[in-house]
């Protein structure tokens, strides 16, 4: 099958694509208006790599569900449309497996087709998935492990990938802004029951021995406070994301 298509300038002709491509398509994506707006990506002038990286996509999944004797389940549009738009556009082979392992959980229906998870996706980069990886590699290194017990200091986090990436911070804050991870709750001191008491037997607290004892409960919680801020945990929506673009066997 060969089609045509305003290709980048490092390429010349036109690009074949082999029957075991689009019947891959085809299988995946039952609806023939997804299948005929995936062709149309080349109508729209796009650059070619978009259709090859979903070719790359789709021949993958259809491959694991082969293998593994799964029988693919219809697709909403709902869920094709949007992930035909934004995995096309995918060329980081981290992250074009995250798409694949997507495609495939929810044609074989171990997730519902959520396309929540497609447009979060979307958002991330190759920094913010590795640190997502560090997290579920954690949850399913031995036998599952509850996902609000994984705590990882970011100091150990961004040790572990300077030497490989810059702008962690930025990751980081991302990842916040699309709510996939959290501080861990702040564990209260000690000395919280005591100032309590103290407040609630209407004590006078202006004598030096109290005013010393309230200034070490305050510094104790703003170290609380600074040690949960040091520290990040999956959010539920950031575990669901994770378990979703992941194949694995589910352990919980």
């Amino acid at each position: 099958m060969k089609i045509k298509a305003n290709l980048p300038s490092n390429i010349n002709g036109e690009v074949q694509f082999s029957p075991k491509d689009v019947k891959a398509l085809h299988n995946i994506f039952h609806t023939p208006e997804v299948i005929k707006q995936s062709i149309g990506i080349f109508e729209d002038n796009i650059k070619y790599l978009r259709w090859k990286n979903l070719v790359k996509i789709s021949v993958n999944a259809e491959s694991f569900l082969k293998e593994n004797n799964i029988k693919e389940k219809q697709l909403p549009v709902k869920f094709e449309v949007p992930f035909i738009e934004y995995a096309s556009l995918q060329e980081e082979i981290t992250i074009q497996q995250l798409w694949t392992n997507l495609l495939i959980n929810a044609a074989s229906g171990k997730i519902d087709p959520n396309n929540i998870f497609i447009s979060i996706l979307n958002d991330l980069n190759i920094v913010e998935v590795e640190i997502l990886n560090m997290f579920y590699s954690e949850i399913y290194k031995d036998n599952f492990t509850n996902p609000d017990e994984i705590v990882i200091p970011l100091h150990t986090l961004k040790e572990g990938l300077k030497k490989k990436y810059t702008k962690i911070e930025v990751a980081i804050d991302n990842l916040f802004r699309l709510k996939l991870i959290e501080n861990p709750p702040i564990t209260h001191s000690s000395l919280s029951y005591t100032f309590t008491s103290i407040h609630h037997q209407n004590t006078n607290i202006s004598s030096y021995q109290d005013m010393e004892e309230l200034k070490r409960y305050l510094e104790r919680e703003r170290d609380a406070e600074e040690d949960a801020k040091g520290r990040i945990k999956l959010t539920s929506l950031g575990y669901e994301l994770i378990r979703s673009c992941n194949i694995s066997e589910d352990k919980k």
